[in-house]
């Protein structure tokens, strides 16, 4: 069964996190809604998912580019790997397993920072997506 959609894209292209209306959402959509719940969220041991991107920003003590390059660049590793191995133990449509997670770009922006992620899915269709929230 599908999950239930976490984000919306809205008419410019902008992703925020809303369950309102109600949708599931599959195959590439699913799977970019996972890497940013998990790029999002704290690490949890419990579950072992979570990159703290938001928290590590919060802490930095850096406030320049290349500094919050480094913290994103670590974190899209992060969630990419779990998800890699996670991937080993279940099975799931191509449209939703990862094959790729790179940063493309991280740039300031009048709210804080815009980053940027490539998704590329075992059908090598690939999505770029501003991450919200950060």
């Amino acid at each position: 069964m599908p999950d239930l959609s976490l984000y919306t894209v809205g008419a410019d292209d902008v992703v925020t996190f809303s369950l309102l209306p109600v949708t599931q959402v599959r195959g590439i959509s699913k799977l970019v809604q996972t890497i940013l719940v998990d790029l999002l969220s704290d690490p949890s041991e419990i579950t072992g998912r979570g990159a703290g991107l938001v928290a590590s920003l919060t802490a930095a003590v850096t406030s320049d580019e290349a500094g919050v390059t480094l913290i994103a660049a670590s974190a899209v590793d992060v969630v990419k790997s779990g998800i890699l191995q996670r991937q080993r133990a279940t099975v799931s449509d191509l449209d939703e397993q990862l094959v790729d997670l790179r940063l493309v770009s991280v740039t300031a922006s009048v709210t804080g920072w815009s980053i940027v992620v490539e998704v590329t899915n075992a059908v090598a269709r690939s999505v770029v997506v501003t991450v919200p929230g950060v």
